[in-house]
């Protein structure tokens, strides 16, 4: 008698055809080990947790910064960039600022000691319309990034889920701010699940 098969449709619309035994390529073996436990359903959702997040994309003012005016750095944002680098194979700045005027802000960042030098160098998204829209991001699908950002207006519909909000960082500018100490444990958070 032949061992109990189960046919899905996975989010990439291919059929695959599983069974506990025999597993030939990687991603039966993935869903097998998923069948291990005792008998239940696998759904695309599962399927699509296995998707692995490669960028991280920033905003900068009122996340990083206060704004491109007075350009006062969040607390702790020098050690909030290092671990983010720590933690992502590609960062990216995803602003509503124009690149020129980004590139004067991360330098001055970098000379008072409040970024790490290789942030003047970041990575700058171009991009257009009224919403951050992930899919300006080159070389990754928007299921692979985690945008951080204050400003919930900005955020694309559809990508609600790849949003990490964080608190506006607005006057009166409390040395005590935590924001980025939050974000970072969300972060670490998501990427582990």
């Amino acid at each position: 008698m032949n061992s109990p098969c189960l046919i899905i449709r996975c989010f990439l619309d291919y059929k695959i055809r599983l069974s506990p035994q025999g597993c030939k390529s990687p991603v039966s073996l993935m869903v097998s080990l998923q069948l291990a436990q005792p008998p239940g359903f696998l759904t695309t959702a599962m399927l699509e947790s296995e998707v692995k997040v490669k960028v991280l994309a920033l905003d900068l003012e009122g996340t990083l910064i206060s704004n491109a005016v007075s350009q006062i750095a969040r607390p702790g944002l020098f050690d909030f960039l290092e671990d983010c680098r720590k933690l992502f194979p590609r960062i990216v700045m995803f602003t509503a600022v124009n690149e020129e005027r980004f590139r004067n802000i991360a330098k001055l960042l970098t000379t008072e000691g409040y970024a790490p030098n290789w942030f003047a160098d970041i990575e700058y998204i171009t991009w257009s319309g009224e919403t951050k829209n992930l899919s300006f991001v080159d070389g990754a699908s928007p299921e692979e990034i985690l945008l951080v950002d204050d400003y919930e207006k900005y955020i694309h519909p559809g990508q609600e889920n790849q949003w990490i909000k964080v608190p506006n960082f607005d006057y009166p500018y409390s040395d005590d701010d935590l924001g980025l100490g939050e974000v970072l444990r969300h972060l670490r958070i998501r990427i582990a699940s």
